[in-house]
């Protein structure tokens, strides 16, 4: 099996880029998407070099980890902010094992802002109003992604 891992500026990836890492992980029956620190990593891959020039395509090209403090707590859970430009809410969640399976990427694709793969391997949605926010933690939350920092299926002690 063969693999790449990416990490996109500050962790963060566009919906285009997340979307086509969905379908590219979709292609193949073995391969998935795992969470690395402040990046992404696809395993199981048939054709390395495809999909390399796939993923440059969409300007995603592998980087310096993001150089957050990678001790710092994870943010897991909405997380509210001043209101500035009617985004006021950013959404944190981990995935349990920092696999994120493809359906759900393909999903958190669809929600249309740019996530964030923090160094702790958890995912930040950024830019949303109260109500997106609600509605993505209904969709998601079912589908994966764990909005409860006290799971006992999250484990950010890596």
């Amino acid at each position: 099996m063969t693999e790449l891992e990416y990490h996109p500026p500050r962790g963060e990836l566009s919906p285009e880029q997340l979307q086509l890492l969905a379908e590219v992980a979709a292609d193949s029956a073995s391969a998935a998407i795992t969470l690395s620190p402040g990046g992404v990593r696809l395993t199981g891959l048939d054709d390395v070099d495809a999909v390399r020039a796939r993923l440059r395509e969409t300007g995603l090209e592998d980087g310096p980890p993001s150089p957050d403090d990678e001790h710092a707590p994870a943010e897991i859970g909405w997380i509210a902010h001043a209101e500035s430009d009617g985004a006021v809410v950013t959404l944190g969640a981990g995935v349990a094992d920092g696999i994120l399976p493809t359906r759900t990427a393909e999903f958190l694709a669809a929600v249309g802002h740019p996530i964030v793969v923090t160094r702790r391997r958890t995912i930040l949605v950024h830019g949303l109003d109260d109500w997106r926010a609600e509605q993505i933690v209904r969709v998601l939350a079912p589908l994966g992604l764990i909005f409860d920092a006290d799971s006992p299926a999250l484990d950010l002690n890596d």
